[in-house]
């Protein structure tokens, strides 16, 4: 829930928006099916944790804390996933969504510690279509969501360079999170959401 998530610019909704409509879908799912879920929201921390429940009932409350979700500040998805491997405890699917707009490295290092306690990890990686192609074009000030920090870019100078940097961000991504054989799935915010989650291939 980081600022980062708020972004909207080619797609229908906010990655935000987005996430939390895919969160619900997959608990939803996993409820029906007879398993137990649990809600963990983050940014450069922490932020909620909602206790266990196999219950539609039970899931109210984190749907209800979905609804709530207001991103705004830096991201540190390493610290929160630290974190979070020390609060699950035995056996678990631990689903990750962000936009996973940090160092590769990093994100590595928080998916690791999960995957070294013995976690099954499934990662959601949500890009507005305008991230996966550049679509804004000419000059513009931009404002990060995040730091605040202003800059003038020239997007048709920096197309080129940014797809580039793009392909082997994913690229580096998609490495690590195969040698720990963690399921990746890369999806824009038109997708419809029902098809991201169809896109997993293993449902316990």
């Amino acid at each position: 829930i980081s600022g980062s998530m708020k972004y909207k610019q080619d797609g229908p909704l906010q990655k935000s928006e987005y996430a939390c409509y895919l969160a619900a879908g997959m608990m939803y799912s996993m409820v029906q099916q007879g398993d137990i879920v649990s809600l963990i929201t983050f940014d450069n921390q922490i932020r909620d944790y909602y206790e266990p429940s196999g219950s539609f009932v039970g899931l109210k409350p984190m749907l209800q804390g979905l609804e709530k979700i207001e991103p705004k500040n830096k991201g540190n998805i390493e610290s929160a996933l630290h974190t979070a491997a020390e609060m699950i405890k035995g056996k678990a699917l631990v689903v990750v969504i962000s936009d996973l707009l940090e160092e590769p490295e990093s994100i590595l290092q928080g998916i690791n510690h999960l995957y070294y306690d013995g976690k099954e990890i499934t990662l959601f990686h949500i890009l507005d279509p305008a991230e996966m192609n550049m679509s804004v074009k000419g000059l513009a000030d931009v404002t990060s969501l995040e730091s605040k920090e202003k800059v003038t870019v020239d997007f048709r100078r920096v197309r080129e360079v940014y797809l580039e940097q793009l392909r082997l961000y994913l690229d580096e991504l998609r490495s690590g999170f195969q040698k720990i054989r963690a399921e990746y799935i890369l999806t824009e915010t038109r997708t419809e959401v029902y098809d991201a989650i169809l896109q997993r291939s293993r449902m316990v």
